[in-house]
């Protein structure tokens, strides 16, 4: 079957185009241009604060049986720099200030867990978690570039809370 005159143009211009585009790859780049490094300068007692959000939401299927899985948590946290090696490598304290969490898996009732309410409040299963708020739950050595090197220990308080997530290196 012969091709037709808009076909072939098209088939010339993929190819014509697929051709510069490997010249242009080929093409050597000038080393002239300035090069930028970012990295940390760690401190001794240099205290760090950011949010940490985590969102998901999982869909199962099985047969004809489906189960959603809502797991929402937004937590303020600070590391706090305890001491700095001859390679600018800085030993930090990381803490959870206050931890907010929105979970329902499938028809079950919704967990609501906010760290400023009472413990009561909250379901027992998680009171384990909200002991960990405000106490140190790992100290870990992290790099210049913000690389982790090494988990140097993780807290009781935090394993305890987080069975079988010990992540100690």
């Amino acid at each position: 079957m012969p091709l037709s005159h808009r076909t072939l143009a098209l088939v010339v211009t993929l190819v014509l185009l697929g051709s510069t585009r490997l010249q242009a790859e080929e093409t050597p780049t000038s080393n002239n241009a300035p090069t930028w490094q970012l990295s940390f300068k760690f401190s001794a007692d240099q205290l760090v604060r950011y949010q940490d959000n985590y969102h998901s939401t999982i869909q199962l299927q099985k047969a004809d049986t489906k189960v959603r899985i809502l797991n929402n948590r937004e937590s303020r946290k600070h590391y706090r720099v305890l001491s700095v090696d001859q390679e600018g490598q800085g030993l930090v304290e990381t803490v959870i200030d206050h931890i907010k969490i929105h979970a329902q898996q499938g028809d079950e009732p919704v967990i609501k867990i906010d760290s400023s309410d009472t413990p009561e409040s909250c379901p027992a299963d998680f009171r384990p978690l909200l002991a960990t708020v405000g106490r140190p739950i790992a100290r870990s050595r992290c790099n210049t570039s913000g690389k982790l090197i090494k988990v140097v220990s993780i807290s009781k308080t935090w394993l305890k809370a987080n069975p079988g997530n010990s992540n100690q290196s």
